[in-house]
């Protein structure tokens, strides 16, 4: 007798046992391995539909045109697409902060670029803040490329990747523009390590 049979047998003997004493059993079928693949592969379905339908949430690179209508700082503008009103932080770069030596610079020269200027942003998601992580054309002019080789922003690595534009970095730090022509020139990430935010009522800025 195999092992199947007898377990087989126990449990008919078990049932008629119970079922002399008035207890009904009721049998649960089995869900087939189909069929819980298909339930799965529907339940991955609906989360990818929700995801796709989230604004913030583009799986590929998505592109804007708008107007820039307000300067925050060196690496964050205001931009007014189509009567939306878009938060962007320029991918790529990290410019002083406000309150640190040359911000005030680097956000005034930032201005004088951009401010009632068209401008297309590329994008991909968007930081803890709600700012869309962009890149900012205007034209042919890559403006990430343009803060960093006038010297008014660093280009934003990680660890070891020095940034998309390091070479630039390297120009306009040899030549002493903008902020490299300060004797000690400090990376932003450094100073809010140390300092904090420029305003402490406010978050923290995030850099990408």
């Amino acid at each position: 007798m195999t092992t199947y049979t007898r377990r087989f047998r126990r449990r008919a003997e078990t049932s008629a046992r119970m079922e002399r004493h008035g207890v009904k059993l009721r049998t649960v079928p089995r869900a087939s391995a189909s069929s819980i693949l298909r339930k799965a592969a529907a339940a991955f379905a609906c989360l990818l539909t929700m995801f796709a339908a989230h604004p913030l949430a583009a799986a590929s690179p998505q592109v804007q045109t708008g107007i820039v209508s307000r300067v925050v700082d060196g690496d964050t503008v205001w931009i007014n697409g189509g009567g939306t009103l878009l938060k962007v932080r320029i991918s790529g770069i990290d410019a002083p902060e406000i309150c640190q030596p040359h911000g005030a610079q680097a956000r005034e020269a930032l201005r004088r670029k951009v401010l009632g200027q068209m401008v297309t942003i590329t994008y991909q998601r968007v930081d803890d803040y709600g700012r869309l992580l962009a890149r900012v054309d205007m034209g042919d002019e890559d403006i990430g490329r343009w803060m960093v080789s006038h010297g008014h922003a660093w280009s934003y690595g990680y660890r070891n990747y020095r940034g998309p534009y390091a070479r630039e970095q390297q120009v306009s730090s040899n030549s002493r523009l903008g902020v490299f022509a300060l004797d000690a020139p400090e990376i932003p990430r450094d100073f809010r390590k140390r300092h904090g935010s420029c305003f402490p009522s406010a978050p923290g800025k995030s850099h990408h």
